[in-house]
């Protein structure tokens, strides 16, 4: 059996003297004097009663294994977050589970196999060693007599991570961000998409409650996601009261006087419940919230919006923000978020992004798929050229010359940029639709490539995800098209039940293996693992939005490569487009990591979405 000495090397401990009030005992805290990954905290707390010494060892519960530490032959061990007290002679006399301290107790066993039971001797290390321990656990003064107040920074490392009941297991990457949010109240939680922000975020609330830090949590989501949310508290925490508002006003005005332990609500429904008229929240239950998270927190970056007044007005010591979207690159997104997370802590004025960068770090986790999770199974993408076909041909002719003579005479009378662009993109639009069904056609080069590729998956017993960004001229069209096959669709459109019962059938019915979604309203969020390939029937411009799409799929879980195909039209609008980012270098997800939403959608300039169109402008439009 394995004691501490065998994984660190015996160091002389600097000690802070202490009265912790909790146990009734003195502590001696030890602290390495080098790094070691993950950090570890050990602790031993010894009293002082005559003729009956005793003492309780603490380790990061990181180990599953006993590691007895105790200078002499008798002690009081603790086994990745389990308290055995032992008799001075050397046998367990109790096992305890967190009943000495005040705070609730966390059910489940933690303790390895070979842990003795009652009566059962215990062997200890005759030497003593250390392991890491915040710095801030080392004060100046302590032989002067100064108390120790740091407590809640050990009692967070002595819940079992064994010992939840948690209905299956977190990689160790995960638990790493289990780990930062629990230790930071202040967090921004920004792994790549796909990684499980979800579920980390559902562990580590569920923690939080467990040791009693927290009563009252609000989850406030995009509305694709409350179905998401529902799902994780119901998977991974089912132990926590949790409630969604929804439905009338009356009828949120009662859910939010409810006694839950977790909140769960959309944006726009907080803005209303806060920002319409009388406000139907409670002013005490806005008070009594301990913690509130924010998933897909981007949406806090406009700082003027009804949607981030709302999230800003609630009061609480925790603050989580839950984005995959890297913004580093655009301060002023940065700074409305922060203005969430740790109101007032980014200047406004003068910040450069070497600083933001510097300020954030320790508030801040992001980490990249290809460096936590190298065992995923690969993206096999193929592009497919097509052509329009003679209806189709006609339609995108006529639309062209509409288009391109309505902005040449804009161009002509000098229209301000901000107009031009608008038409400019709603000409594309246009195209775009055009490129997937002529008008009044319900078929189309697309749907027959489509129905042939989804027949060849379907004949291998293989599951498939269809996205198009539109709905009448995409999705509407395509569920007709797709029938036969057994498919579900999932929009915007449909209730949140609807949704759930559209996730349920694709997952668990063998009759329903395609689903077929609007890339806005199943692009974020969904985990759809029981997938293995992937066809865009026609393309966001900024590619970024549709990796997010096509990651449902390409995710943890996922066991087989995912092939991902993606319909072009030669000749077309959608031609040009591939050409000018594939030119820019924006079909490279490496180069569109670092930049932000806004450097994407600048990246091609009004000027050149006319020459693409066949319009020359008088001057540069910026």
């Amino acid at each position: 059996m394995p004691v501490l000495l065998d994984y660190f090397e015996e160091l002389e401990p600097v000690q802070i003297r202490s009265d912790l009030t909790l146990l009734d005992v003195p502590a001696i805290i030890s602290q390495e004097l080098s790094p070691i990954e993950p950090p570890k905290l050990f602790a031993w707390l010894s009293t002082d009663l005559p003729g009956d010494e005793k003492s309780v060892g603490l380790v990061h519960p990181l180990s599953e294994d006993l590691l007895p530490f105790h200078p002499d032959s008798d002690g009081v061990s603790l086994v990745s977050g389990d308290l055995l007290r032992l008799h001075p002679g050397g046998r367990v006399l109790e096992e305890i589970l967190f009943s000495s301290l005040p705070l609730p107790r966390v059910e489940g066993k933690a303790f390895h196999e070979q842990v003795p039971g009652p009566g059962d001797p215990v062997t200890f290390s005759s030497k003593g060693g250390t392991s890491a321990a915040p710095p801030e656990l080392v004060q100046e003064g302590w032989a002067q007599g100064d108390k120790f107040r740091y407590w809640d920074l050990i009692y967070p490392l002595l819940v079992p991570r064994y010992g939840l009941k948690l209905p299956g297991e977190l990689y160790s990457y995960q638990w790493g961000g289990v780990e930062f949010l629990i230790s930071h109240p202040e967090a921004l939680l920004a792994d790549e998409m796909g990684t499980g922000k979800t579920v980390m975020t559902t562990v580590a609330l569920k923690i939080l409650v467990q040791q009693g830090h927290i009563k009252k949590a609000l989850i406030i989501c995009p509305v694709s996601m409350v179905g998401v949310w529902e799902e994780h508290l119901n998977r991974w925490a089912p132990d926590l009261s949790a409630m969604t508002l929804r439905g009338s006003r009356e009828t949120r005005r009662f859910i939010w006087e409810c006694p839950v332990c977790v909140f769960l609500t959309t944006f726009d429904t907080l803005r209303s419940d806060l920002l319409d008229g009388d406000p139907v929240v409670p002013p005490e239950v806005l008070k009594g919230m301990d913690l509130v998270i924010v998933d897909e927190a981007q949406h806090l970056k406009n700082p003027s919006s009804g949607r981030s007044r709302a999230v800003k007005m609630i009061p609480s010591p925790r603050r989580w923000a839950l984005t995959g979207t890297p913004l580093e690159n655009r301060l002023e997104d940065l700074v409305s978020l922060f203005d969430f997370i740790k109101p007032h802590y980014l200047p406004r004025d003068g910040l450069t992004p070497p600083q933001a960068q510097e300020l954030i770090k320790p508030y801040l986790l992001r980490r990249l798929k290809r460096d936590v999770m190298k065992d995923l199974p690969p993206k096999i993408k193929q592009d497919e050229w097509l052509e329009l076909d003679a209806s189709q041909r006609r339609a995108y002719e006529e639309a062209l010359h509409k288009g391109r003579s309505r902005l040449a005479q804009m161009v002509g009378e000098g229209e301000g940029a901000r107009p031009l662009r608008a038409h400019i993109f709603a000409v594309i639009q246009t195209l775009k639709q055009i490129c997937n069904f002529a008008p009044g056609k319900s078929t189309s080069p697309k749907t027959e490539a489509l129905m042939e590729l989804v027949e060849k998956i379907l004949a291998n017993g293989k599951k498939v995800l269809v996205f198009s960004q539109y709905q009448e001229e995409g999705v509407d069209k395509l569920a007709k098209v797709l029938k036969p096959y057994g498919v579900v669709s999932y929009t915007g459109k449909m209730t949140d039940r609807e949704r759930h019962e559209a996730l349920f059938a694709f997952r668990k019915d063998p009759a329903k293996p395609v689903f077929l979604a609007s890339v806005r309203s199943a692009g974020v969020g969904l985990t759809l693992t029981e997938a293995s390939y992937v066809v865009h029937f026609d393309h966001w411009w900024n590619p970024a939005t549709l990796w997010q799409a096509e990651d449902r799929a390409h995710r943890r879980g996922q066991t087989e490569p995912v092939h991902i195909y993606s319909f072009w039209m030669r000749e077309t609008i959608e031609a040009q487009i591939y050409d000018k980012l594939k030119e820019k270098g924006l079909l490279f997800q490496e180069v569109m990591e670092g930049l932000s939403a806004e450097v994407v959608d600048n990246s091609i300039t009004s000027e050149e979405w006319l020459e693409m169109l066949g319009v020359k402008p008088r001057r540069k439009v910026e």
